[in-house]
Protein backbone atom coordinates (compact mmCIF):
# COMPACT_ATOMS: atom_id res chain seq x y z
CA UNK A 1 0.00 0.00 0.00
CA UNK A 2 1.48 3.33 -1.08
CA UNK A 3 2.06 5.78 1.75
CA UNK A 4 0.33 9.12 1.38
CA UNK A 5 1.42 12.13 3.41
CA UNK A 6 -1.36 13.66 5.50
CA UNK A 7 0.51 16.96 5.62
CA UNK A 8 -0.62 17.80 2.11
CA UNK A 9 -3.09 20.72 2.01
CA UNK A 10 -5.58 18.40 0.30
CA UNK A 11 -5.37 15.91 3.16
CA UNK A 12 -5.50 17.95 6.30
CA UNK A 13 -6.90 15.32 8.61
CA UNK A 14 -8.44 16.03 12.01
CA UNK A 15 -6.16 13.35 13.48
CA UNK A 16 -2.68 13.24 11.97
CA UNK A 17 -2.30 9.87 13.68
CA UNK A 18 -4.98 7.54 15.00
CA UNK A 19 -4.77 6.65 18.67
CA UNK A 20 -2.70 3.48 18.84
CA UNK A 21 -4.35 0.38 20.28
CA UNK A 22 -1.94 -1.53 22.52
CA UNK A 23 -2.38 -5.26 22.13
CA UNK A 24 -5.73 -6.84 21.39
CA UNK A 25 -8.45 -4.38 20.36
CA UNK A 26 -11.49 -3.98 22.61
CA UNK A 27 -14.97 -2.59 22.15
CA UNK A 28 -13.94 0.74 23.68
CA UNK A 29 -10.67 1.15 21.77
CA UNK A 30 -12.36 0.22 18.50
CA UNK A 31 -15.08 2.79 19.12
CA UNK A 32 -12.42 5.48 19.43
CA UNK A 33 -10.60 4.21 16.35
CA UNK A 34 -13.75 4.34 14.23
CA UNK A 35 -14.65 7.79 15.54
CA UNK A 36 -11.23 9.13 14.53
CA UNK A 37 -11.38 7.42 11.12
CA UNK A 38 -14.79 8.99 10.48
CA UNK A 39 -13.53 12.41 11.54
CA UNK A 40 -10.57 12.21 9.15
CA UNK A 41 -12.71 11.15 6.21
CA UNK A 42 -15.24 13.92 6.87
CA UNK A 43 -12.46 16.51 7.03
CA UNK A 44 -11.73 16.14 3.30
CA UNK A 45 -14.52 17.84 1.29
CA UNK A 46 -16.46 16.09 -1.45
CA UNK A 47 -19.61 16.96 -3.40
CA UNK A 48 -20.64 13.30 -3.48
CA UNK A 49 -23.20 11.68 -1.19
CA UNK A 50 -25.05 14.91 -0.52
CA UNK A 51 -21.91 17.00 -0.16
CA UNK A 52 -22.23 17.42 3.62
CA UNK A 53 -20.04 14.64 4.91
CA UNK A 54 -16.75 14.90 3.04
CA UNK A 55 -15.35 11.48 2.13
CA UNK A 56 -17.18 9.67 4.93
CA UNK A 57 -18.77 7.39 2.32
CA UNK A 58 -15.35 5.84 1.67
CA UNK A 59 -14.92 4.59 5.24
CA UNK A 60 -18.53 3.95 6.26
CA UNK A 61 -20.74 1.00 5.42
CA UNK A 62 -22.96 1.79 2.40
CA UNK A 63 -26.23 1.17 4.21
CA UNK A 64 -25.19 3.21 7.24
CA UNK A 65 -24.08 6.08 5.04
CA UNK A 66 -27.34 6.02 3.08
CA UNK A 67 -29.27 6.24 6.35
CA UNK A 68 -27.13 9.17 7.48
CA UNK A 69 -26.97 11.21 4.27
CA UNK A 70 -30.16 10.20 2.49
CA UNK A 71 -28.26 9.28 -0.65
CA UNK A 72 -25.41 7.01 -1.63
CA UNK A 73 -21.77 8.06 -1.93
CA UNK A 74 -21.09 7.16 -5.55
CA UNK A 75 -17.81 8.15 -7.17
CA UNK A 76 -17.74 8.64 -10.95
CA UNK A 77 -16.41 5.93 -13.25
CA UNK A 78 -12.87 6.35 -14.50
CA UNK A 79 -13.08 8.44 -17.72
CA UNK A 80 -10.50 6.39 -19.58
CA UNK A 81 -7.05 7.22 -20.96
CA UNK A 82 -8.14 10.42 -22.72
CA UNK A 83 -11.12 12.78 -23.06
CA UNK A 84 -13.89 11.70 -25.43
CA UNK A 85 -15.11 14.37 -27.85
CA UNK A 86 -18.14 14.71 -30.05
CA UNK A 87 -17.83 14.51 -33.81
CA UNK A 88 -16.51 17.78 -35.19
CA UNK A 89 -16.35 19.43 -31.76
CA UNK A 90 -16.02 23.17 -31.34
CA UNK A 91 -13.14 24.69 -29.42
CA UNK A 92 -15.50 25.40 -26.53
CA UNK A 93 -16.70 21.78 -26.45
CA UNK A 94 -13.14 20.49 -26.47
CA UNK A 95 -12.22 22.80 -23.60
CA UNK A 96 -15.26 21.69 -21.57
CA UNK A 97 -14.61 18.01 -22.25
CA UNK A 98 -11.01 18.43 -21.13
CA UNK A 99 -12.12 20.27 -17.99
CA UNK A 100 -14.62 17.54 -17.03
CA UNK A 101 -12.06 14.85 -17.77
CA UNK A 102 -9.38 16.46 -15.60
CA UNK A 103 -11.85 17.23 -12.83
CA UNK A 104 -12.98 13.60 -12.77
CA UNK A 105 -9.41 12.36 -12.61
CA UNK A 106 -8.64 14.80 -9.79
CA UNK A 107 -11.72 13.68 -7.85
CA UNK A 108 -10.82 10.00 -8.19
CA UNK A 109 -7.19 10.69 -7.29
CA UNK A 110 -8.23 12.57 -4.16
CA UNK A 111 -10.59 9.77 -3.09
CA UNK A 112 -7.82 7.21 -3.63
CA UNK A 113 -5.35 9.29 -1.62
CA UNK A 114 -7.86 9.65 1.23
CA UNK A 115 -8.53 5.92 1.27
CA UNK A 116 -4.86 4.93 1.15
CA UNK A 117 -3.86 7.44 3.80
CA UNK A 118 -6.55 6.29 6.22
CA UNK A 119 -5.74 2.64 5.55
CA UNK A 120 -2.15 3.37 6.48
CA UNK A 121 -3.30 5.08 9.65
CA UNK A 122 -5.42 2.09 10.67
CA UNK A 123 -2.58 -0.37 10.03
CA UNK A 124 -0.23 1.81 12.07
CA UNK A 125 -2.73 2.07 14.94
CA UNK A 126 -3.60 -1.65 15.16
CA UNK A 127 -1.06 -4.47 15.40
CA UNK A 128 -0.90 -6.36 12.09
CA UNK A 129 -1.52 -9.56 14.04
CA UNK A 130 -5.18 -8.62 14.18
CA UNK A 131 -5.42 -8.11 10.40
CA UNK A 132 -3.87 -11.40 9.30
CA UNK A 133 -7.14 -12.73 7.87
CA UNK A 134 -7.49 -9.73 5.54
CA UNK A 135 -3.97 -9.19 4.25
CA UNK A 136 -3.15 -10.62 0.83
CA UNK A 137 0.30 -12.19 0.45
CA UNK A 138 1.01 -10.18 -2.71
CA UNK A 139 -1.11 -7.05 -2.50
CA UNK A 140 -1.41 -6.46 1.23
CA UNK A 141 -4.55 -4.40 1.88
CA UNK A 142 -4.73 -2.80 -1.57
CA UNK A 143 -8.00 -4.55 -2.41
CA UNK A 144 -9.49 -4.35 1.08
CA UNK A 145 -11.93 -1.53 1.75
CA UNK A 146 -11.88 0.46 4.97
CA UNK A 147 -15.45 -0.60 5.93
CA UNK A 148 -14.28 -4.22 5.58
CA UNK A 149 -11.32 -3.54 7.89
CA UNK A 150 -13.49 -1.86 10.53
CA UNK A 151 -16.17 -4.54 10.34
CA UNK A 152 -13.55 -7.29 10.69
CA UNK A 153 -12.12 -5.67 13.82
CA UNK A 154 -15.56 -5.08 15.35
CA UNK A 155 -16.90 -8.56 14.63
CA UNK A 156 -13.72 -10.30 15.78
CA UNK A 157 -12.65 -8.26 18.78
CA UNK A 158 -15.41 -5.76 19.56
CA UNK A 159 -18.07 -8.17 20.79
CA UNK A 160 -18.64 -8.07 24.53
CA UNK A 161 -18.40 -11.17 26.70
CA UNK A 162 -20.41 -11.76 29.86
CA UNK A 163 -17.34 -11.02 31.97
CA UNK A 164 -16.73 -7.76 30.12
CA UNK A 165 -20.32 -6.63 30.58
CA UNK A 166 -20.16 -7.37 34.30
CA UNK A 167 -16.81 -5.60 34.61
CA UNK A 168 -18.24 -2.63 32.72
CA UNK A 169 -21.12 -2.32 35.17
CA UNK A 170 -18.82 -2.79 38.16
CA UNK A 171 -16.53 -0.02 36.87
CA UNK A 172 -19.01 2.57 38.13
CA UNK A 173 -17.67 1.89 41.62
CA UNK A 174 -14.26 3.28 40.57
CA UNK A 175 -15.35 5.75 37.89
CA UNK A 176 -14.21 8.79 39.87
CA UNK A 177 -11.81 9.93 42.57
CA UNK A 178 -11.35 13.26 44.32
CA UNK A 179 -8.36 14.23 42.17
CA UNK A 180 -10.38 13.86 38.96
CA UNK A 181 -12.57 16.57 37.39
CA UNK A 182 -16.17 15.60 37.95
CA UNK A 183 -16.81 16.13 34.24
CA UNK A 184 -14.63 13.06 33.65
CA UNK A 185 -17.08 11.06 35.77
CA UNK A 186 -20.00 12.03 33.53
CA UNK A 187 -17.94 11.01 30.47
CA UNK A 188 -17.05 7.68 32.09
CA UNK A 189 -20.67 6.94 32.99
CA UNK A 190 -21.77 7.72 29.44
CA UNK A 191 -19.22 5.23 28.11
CA UNK A 192 -20.39 2.59 30.61
CA UNK A 193 -23.95 2.97 29.36
CA UNK A 194 -22.83 2.86 25.71
CA UNK A 195 -20.88 -0.35 26.21
CA UNK A 196 -23.78 -1.95 28.08
CA UNK A 197 -26.25 -0.98 25.35
CA UNK A 198 -24.00 -2.40 22.63
CA UNK A 199 -23.81 -5.60 24.63
CA UNK A 200 -27.60 -5.82 24.74
CA UNK A 201 -27.87 -4.98 28.45
CA UNK A 202 -28.94 -1.38 28.84
CA UNK A 203 -28.21 0.25 32.19
CA UNK A 204 -31.00 2.71 32.93
CA UNK A 205 -30.21 6.21 34.23
CA UNK A 206 -31.90 5.38 37.52
CA UNK A 207 -29.56 2.45 38.07
CA UNK A 208 -26.48 4.48 37.08
CA UNK A 209 -27.50 7.18 39.56
CA UNK A 210 -27.98 4.70 42.38
CA UNK A 211 -24.61 3.05 41.75
CA UNK A 212 -22.89 6.43 41.50
CA UNK A 213 -24.40 7.61 44.78
CA UNK A 214 -23.08 4.42 46.39
CA UNK A 215 -19.65 5.23 44.96
CA UNK A 216 -19.83 8.78 46.34
CA UNK A 217 -20.72 7.46 49.77
CA UNK A 218 -17.77 5.12 49.72
CA UNK A 219 -15.40 8.03 49.05
CA UNK A 220 -16.97 9.98 51.91
CA UNK A 221 -16.72 13.21 49.93
CA UNK A 222 -20.39 13.96 49.30
CA UNK A 223 -22.10 12.52 52.37
CA UNK A 224 -24.41 15.49 52.90
CA UNK A 225 -24.97 15.91 49.19
CA UNK A 226 -25.99 12.24 48.85
CA UNK A 227 -28.47 12.62 51.70
CA UNK A 228 -29.88 15.76 50.10
CA UNK A 229 -30.23 13.94 46.79
CA UNK A 230 -32.16 11.09 48.39
CA UNK A 231 -34.64 13.55 49.87
CA UNK A 232 -35.55 14.94 46.45
CA UNK A 233 -38.92 13.92 44.95
CA UNK A 234 -38.60 10.93 42.62
CA UNK A 235 -39.85 12.99 39.69
CA UNK A 236 -36.85 15.32 40.08
CA UNK A 237 -34.24 12.55 40.15
CA UNK A 238 -33.28 12.82 36.49
CA UNK A 239 -29.76 12.39 35.13
CA UNK A 240 -29.64 16.08 34.20
CA UNK A 241 -30.61 17.12 37.74
CA UNK A 242 -28.15 14.60 39.18
CA UNK A 243 -25.26 16.13 37.27
CA UNK A 244 -26.29 19.66 38.21
CA UNK A 245 -26.65 18.73 41.89
CA UNK A 246 -23.20 17.16 42.20
CA UNK A 247 -21.50 19.68 39.92
CA UNK A 248 -22.57 22.37 42.38
CA UNK A 249 -21.54 20.30 45.38
CA UNK A 250 -18.16 19.61 43.83
CA UNK A 251 -17.57 23.28 43.10
CA UNK A 252 -18.31 24.03 46.75
CA UNK A 253 -15.95 21.25 47.84
CA UNK A 254 -13.13 22.56 45.66
CA UNK A 255 -13.61 26.12 46.92
CA UNK A 256 -13.35 24.93 50.52
CA UNK A 257 -10.32 22.80 49.73
CA UNK A 258 -8.58 25.65 47.93
CA UNK A 259 -9.30 28.00 50.81
CA UNK A 260 -7.98 25.50 53.33
CA UNK A 261 -4.84 24.85 51.32
CA UNK A 262 -4.25 28.57 50.91
CA UNK A 263 -4.35 29.05 54.68
CA UNK A 264 -7.38 31.33 54.69
CA UNK A 265 -8.98 33.14 57.67
CA UNK A 266 -5.92 34.98 58.94
CA UNK A 267 -3.23 32.55 57.88
CA UNK A 268 -0.69 35.40 57.88
CA UNK A 269 -0.80 35.40 61.67
CA UNK A 270 0.48 31.85 61.87
CA UNK A 271 4.14 31.45 62.84
CA UNK A 272 5.95 28.75 60.85
CA UNK A 273 7.62 25.87 62.59
CA UNK A 274 11.03 27.43 62.07
CA UNK A 275 9.99 30.39 64.24
CA UNK A 276 10.40 33.01 61.52
CA UNK A 277 7.67 35.50 60.78
CA UNK A 278 5.41 34.41 57.96
CA UNK A 279 5.51 36.63 54.83
CA UNK A 280 2.41 38.74 54.34
CA UNK A 281 2.34 38.69 50.53
CA UNK A 282 -0.54 37.01 48.74
CA UNK A 283 1.82 34.51 47.18
CA UNK A 284 2.78 33.26 50.61
CA UNK A 285 -0.77 32.04 51.12
CA UNK A 286 -0.72 29.56 48.27
CA UNK A 287 -0.30 25.93 49.24
CA UNK A 288 0.04 22.63 47.46
CA UNK A 289 -1.18 19.23 48.55
CA UNK A 290 1.29 16.42 49.02
CA UNK A 291 -1.26 13.60 48.86
CA UNK A 292 -0.81 13.03 52.62
CA UNK A 293 -2.26 14.67 55.74
CA UNK A 294 -0.49 17.99 55.22
CA UNK A 295 -0.04 20.87 52.80
CA UNK A 296 3.06 22.94 52.11
CA UNK A 297 2.76 26.70 51.59
CA UNK A 298 5.00 28.61 49.19
CA UNK A 299 7.14 29.76 52.14
CA UNK A 300 7.74 26.13 53.15
CA UNK A 301 5.33 26.07 56.08
CA UNK A 302 3.76 22.68 56.72
CA UNK A 303 0.17 22.51 57.90
CA UNK A 304 -1.43 19.28 59.07
CA UNK A 305 -5.01 18.16 58.60
CA UNK A 306 -7.49 16.77 61.14
CA UNK A 307 -11.04 15.79 60.17
CA UNK A 308 -12.47 17.29 63.37
CA UNK A 309 -10.39 20.45 63.75
CA UNK A 310 -9.10 21.37 60.27
CA UNK A 311 -5.60 22.62 59.39
CA UNK A 312 -2.98 23.37 62.03
CA UNK A 313 0.76 23.51 62.63
CA UNK A 314 1.04 20.59 65.03
CA UNK A 315 2.53 17.67 63.14
CA UNK A 316 1.29 15.38 65.91
CA UNK A 317 -2.31 16.42 65.35
CA UNK A 318 -3.75 14.73 62.27
CA UNK A 319 -6.92 12.78 61.57
CA UNK A 320 -5.60 9.44 62.90
CA UNK A 321 -3.77 10.97 65.91
CA UNK A 322 -6.45 13.44 67.07
CA UNK A 323 -7.05 13.26 70.84
CA UNK A 324 -10.46 14.93 70.83
CA UNK A 325 -12.39 13.41 67.93
CA UNK A 326 -15.89 14.62 67.09
CA UNK A 327 -18.72 12.20 66.40
CA UNK A 328 -18.29 10.65 62.95
CA UNK A 329 -14.58 11.49 62.88
CA UNK A 330 -12.74 9.81 59.98
CA UNK A 331 -9.21 8.68 60.71
CA UNK A 332 -8.32 8.31 57.02
CA UNK A 333 -9.33 11.87 56.05
CA UNK A 334 -6.51 13.90 54.49
CA UNK A 335 -6.21 17.40 53.09
CA UNK A 336 -6.70 16.03 49.57
CA UNK A 337 -9.69 13.94 50.65
CA UNK A 338 -11.35 15.68 53.59
CA UNK A 339 -14.39 13.40 53.45
CA UNK A 340 -16.69 16.18 54.60
CA UNK A 341 -14.42 17.19 57.48
CA UNK A 342 -13.57 20.61 58.90
CA UNK A 343 -12.09 23.30 56.67
CA UNK A 344 -11.23 25.54 59.63
CA UNK A 345 -7.71 26.92 60.07
CA UNK A 346 -6.33 26.47 63.60
CA UNK A 347 -4.39 29.73 63.89
CA UNK A 348 -1.74 30.83 66.35
CA UNK A 349 -0.73 27.41 67.65
CA UNK A 350 2.79 26.03 67.73
CA UNK A 351 4.19 22.53 67.69
CA UNK A 352 3.48 20.74 70.92
CA UNK A 353 0.42 22.82 71.81
CA UNK A 354 -2.70 20.84 72.54
CA UNK A 355 -5.53 21.25 70.09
Amino acid sequence: MTSTSTSSPALTFTHKELTKIPGKPTNTTLKKLKKEVYANARAIPSTRGGGNHGHLGIVMDDAAYLTLAGQAFDLPAHPGPAPVHQANPTAAQIAENNRVYNATLDELKLATNVENAIKNQIVEAVDSLYFDDLEDADFGFANVTIPTMLTHLQDTYGKLTRAELEANRASIATAWNVDMPIQQLWKNLKEVQRVALQGGEEIANKTVIELTVAMFQKTGVFTDACNAWRRKPEANKTMANFKTHFNEENEDRLEKLTAAQAGYHGANSVTPLNGNARPTSDTALAATTTGTSHVIANDGTKMYYCWTHGLGLNENHTSPTCKNKAEGHKDDATVSNMQGGSTTLMTGRRRGQRE
